[in-house]
């Protein structure tokens, strides 16, 4: 299993996945955000769009559609009180890296 990072799931090329199978990879996942909560507006709904896209060409091509997918994450962002002179504004804040992963 090799994991590569993207900074949003919608960056997902199709060619990246297609190099993926190329090079033996059985099955990609895709990891994005869930509906509602993506930091880039449409990353995941362009992750499912160009997903959807490489199935298409894998059914074309008579492989299985179904070894690639697209899982959403949990909630990527979080906020959570900045301890910095006692501010009480909301901060930010990634829970692993301001990145999403592609499983190959």
């Amino acid at each position: 299993m090799a994991l590569e990072t993207v900074p949003c799931g919608g960056r997902i090329d199709p060619r990246y996945i297609l190099k993926a199978f190329e090079g033996g990879a059985l099955a990609v996942l895709v990891l994005a955000c869930p509906k509602g909560h993506c930091k880039s507006m449409e990353g995941n709904l362009r992750a499912l769009r160009r997903v959807n896209f490489v199935k298409d060409l894998l059914a074309e091509a008579g492989l299985d559609a179904g070894s690639v997918q697209v899982q959403p994450t949990g909630k990527t962002v979080r906020k959570r009180r900045s301890k910095r002179r006692g501010s009480r504004h909301p901060v930010l804040r990634d829970r692993r890296r301001s990145g999403h992963e592609v499983l190959v």
